[in-house]
């Protein structure tokens, strides 16, 4: 094994709010926060990371329990967020687990209404659905989601003044799109 110093730029000093490193490469690679650097008395930089305690959000789903016809893709979307929740940035994760929770509600909505599968809804539309059914619950959280994904988007950035996605938000993120497996009845407990 061999040891190999690093030593951080000035310019990454002065600009590294939320920065992020990546430790590892490839499947094994996982997303770090910066929380700080500093420079020791032998010229090294000390860099405390964060790691995000992102999969906690996140319940088992029990396939069985999910509409037959929809599982594959409610699965697939779910590994996805995931995935995604380990490696990716906050705009990812958001993204990852917006797309997730369109999955779930689109299967969810086609189950309750029996409406032809070709139908599907955006999120902001299947959470307003959801809020009209009476869980409103679930369906703020998919409005949540939706508004969050916007905010990745420069225009949507500059017209409303809103700040891009925090890590703080993409856990959310997470504990949103497994508060919605939930509200479907889709896990354990």
């Amino acid at each position: 094994m061999t040891f190999e110093s690093w030593r951080a730029s000035e310019d990454f000093l002065k600009k590294r709010h939320n920065a992020v490193m990546i430790v590892g490469a490839g499947d094994c690679g996982l997303v770090h926060q910066v929380l700080d650097v500093e420079r020791l008395a032998t010229g090294e930089e000390l860099i405390t990371l964060k790691t995000r305690p992102s999969m906690s959000g996140l319940p088992e789903l029990i396939v069985a329990l999910i509409p037959e016809r929809y599982a594959a893709l409610v699965v697939e979307q779910y590994e996805k967020a995931a995935s995604a929740a380990y490696r990716d940035d906050a705009e990812s994760v958001i993204d990852r687990c917006r797309e997730a929770a369109s999955a779930a509600l689109n299967a969810g909505r086609f189950e309750k209404t029996g409406d032809d599968a070709s139908d599907a809804k955006d999120l902001g539309a299947l959470g307003n659905f959801f809020i009209r059914q009476g869980m409103e619950v679930l369906g703020n959280a998919a409005l949540i989601l939706a508004r969050w994904h916007s905010r990745g988007k420069s225009a949507e950035r500059i017209n409303r003044d809103t700040m891009p996605p925090s890590e703080a938000d993409a856990e959310a993120a997470i504990a949103l799109l497994g508060l919605i497996y939930r509200e479907l009845h889709w896990t354990r407990g």
